[in-house]
């Protein structure tokens, strides 16, 4: 309430420094509201996002705003329309060629990712695979895995994303192989919310291939790590679902009781 009311104070640099706090309040709000299925407000945090990060006079801000708004759209089935709305503000901020600002190659390289979702999801390949080459040269750029704006961009981050645009695609044999030639010291040094919402991805890419084994253990690990990424997302109630009822005979303990903290059934 205290950065609402700022925010709607004059130009002052209070002012400023509370819209950029509000937007980011925004765009929490949004995240959380999309893990947990409730995709109209989502959209609604994020479009709020984007108008107050462009009166914090930050462009990098309102990028990443810009993609919780895609995000939500592509939760919509919009995948269009998010598609464009990624690919518009990437444009606008693709850094010259020479200038290797982290900052601002981190926020155009999750800009082009979350394209890659969007086309993912149309199951466009073409349109996925430039844009994660393009992520992948960004990332390149950047070097090691940094988490300017809160995206933990780097190339880390753009394998994930091959992962689980291969997942949406219904490629669960490309996911598999990616996660597999991905070490662990490379996946453990993403925060662990973003190591819960791959595994949930890798869940779902073993699922694909009939490993069922592994599609429980990936949710377990998952678990391990960032509890309310799994037990509270529609979605990982949908893989769970899927691997119980795919389960010859009782699923492995780990399972069976994940499951009941989850409140899933066959």
């Amino acid at each position: 309430q205290a950065a609402d009311a700022a925010y709607l104070g004059t130009g002052s640099d209070a002012s400023r420094n509370a819209a950029h706090l509000l937007g980011q309040v925004y765009q929490i709000a949004s995240s959380t509201l999309r893990k947990l299925g409730e995709y109209e407000l989502a959209w609604l945090a994020a479009d709020r996002a984007v108008a107050v990060c462009q009166r914090a006079n930050d462009q990098l801000l309102a990028g990443t705003a810009t993609f919780r708004v895609a995000n939500a759209l592509l939760t919509l089935g919009r995948a269009r329309p998010a598609l464009e709305v990624n690919l518009n503000i990437a444009n606008q901020l693709a850094p010259p060629y020479g200038e290797d600002e982290p900052a601002r190659l981190s926020v155009y390289g999750m800009l082009l990712l979350q394209g890659a979702m969007a086309a993912a999801q149309m199951g466009d390949n073409a349109t996925v695979r430039d844009l994660i080459n393009e992520a992948q040269e960004a990332a390149n750029r950047v070097g090691r895995d940094q988490n300017h704006y809160w995206t933990s961009f780097g190339i880390t981050n753009v394998m994930l994303h091959r992962a689980a645009a291969a997942v949406e695609l219904g490629e669960g044999r490309q996911a598999v192989e990616t996660h597999e030639r991905m070490s662990e010291a490379e996946l453990n040094a993403m925060m662990p919310e973003r190591r819960a919402h791959y595994l949930l991805d890798v869940a779902r890419g073993y699922a694909q291939i009939g490993d069922i084994r592994r599609a429980g253990e990936m949710l377990v690990r998952g678990d391990q790590l960032a509890p309310n990424e799994i037990r509270c997302r529609p979605l990982a109630h949908e893989v769970m679902s899927d691997v119980l009822r795919r389960t010859r005979g009782a699923p492995p303990t780990a399972v069976a009781e994940l499951a009941g903290q989850m409140g899933v059934g066959i």
